[in-house]
């Protein structure tokens, strides 16, 4: 988390060892912090990484505790991570890399 006035860094957490170069999207919102990861166990399988991540995470926006880990089912991924936020009832909205819609 970052200072918006003075550029100072609030918190900063590792919540992952790694997270697909795609992985250029944060979305706040509520107080929390949602970001796309990579498992542990994660592998591509292949010579070039083209991206891609099989877990959401939410931190506290206060302090970067993590508040939430929701794994993509069925062996999955999210790619280009863009997640929306509903209140009634608080959600998250996304989608896999193959279209399938989830509200978490």
């Amino acid at each position: 988390s970052v200072n918006m006035s003075n550029g100072a860094t609030h918190w900063r957490v590792k919540v992952a060892k790694s997270a697909g170069g795609d992985s250029w999207s944060v979305t706040a919102h509520a107080g929390m912090v949602l970001v796309s990861m990579r498992g542990d166990e994660w592998q591509t399988g292949l010579p070039i990484d083209f991206g891609g991540n099989d877990f959401v995470v939410a931190l506290d926006g206060s302090g970067g505790e993590i508040l939430w880990r929701w794994r993509v089912p069925n062996s999955r991924m999210v790619y280009n991570f863009l997640g929306s936020v509903v209140d009634d009832p608080p959600s998250l909205l996304l989608s896999t890399s193959e279209g399938r819609p989830y509200r978490v």
